[in-house]
């Protein structure tokens, strides 16, 4: 979560004293713990994950973010449009919001978020000790328009790709994709190595809502 006045590099890491909401494997609430703690004891929690799909004047289009180099994991590399952990006691719906708007400059409403499902990610060790066992509550928002972004400091650019190419590169038919950085226009070249893995998650449930 980001603190007023800014974030700093080990907010960026993670703030490991947030309370964050633990649940069972089917999503259900089980109360809170430290993230450092549900880290390091493996408890399962939950998370939510924010697809960003826009209709455009030349295309549906996917959006995504370069995670900032200075995040504990994963870092550099291309993530959904905006994802993050489930404050304890905290609505997933209203997680999704809150992500979106502090990672991304997205102000969404809830009427335009579609609850798609849970996936489950996780289980390996972390470094340091301890498992990331992750419940991701996926949400779809759905714009007409190219969405106004304003990323924030935990994110290094976004990349806008389109549905078809997308598509593409996660059924095996390519090993890469392009798109452009929506702020400055800037053409990238993105392998698949250079995405979070979140296996399955798009063709089981993203793809069957957008065509």
């Amino acid at each position: 979560m980001k603190k007023a006045g800014g974030i700093s590099d080990e907010d960026l890491l993670y703030n490991a004293a947030e309370l964050i909401q633990l649940c069972d494997e089917e999503g259900k609430p089980a109360g809170v713990m430290e993230r450092r703690r549900a880290h390091q004891e493996g408890k399962i929690h939950l998370v939510v994950h924010l697809w960003l799909f826009c209709r455009e004047a030349d295309g549906d289009f996917l959006y995504f973010q370069q995670r900032s180099m200075r995040k504990k994991s994963q870092p550099g590399l291309y993530d959904l449009a905006s994802t993050g952990h489930v404050s304890g006691g905290e609505e997933a719906l209203a997680a999704a919001m809150r992500e979106a708007e502090e990672e991304i400059g997205l102000m969404v409403r809830r009427q335009e978020l579609r609850f798609l499902g849970f996936t489950r990610e996780g289980g390996a060790p972390l470094e340091g000790g301890g498992f990331d066992r992750e419940v991701c509550a996926v949400f779809l928002c759905r714009r007409n328009a190219a969405p106004m972004l304003a990323p924030g400091p935990e994110v290094i650019r976004m990349a806008r790709i389109s549905v078809t190419a997308f598509a593409a590169m996660e059924e095996g038919g390519t090993g890469s994709v392009a798109g452009t950085d929506p702020r400055t226009g800037e053409e990238l070249y993105l392998t698949r190595e250079m995405f979070c893995p979140h296996t399955g998650e798009f063709e089981r449930l993203v793809r069957p809502q957008i065509g």
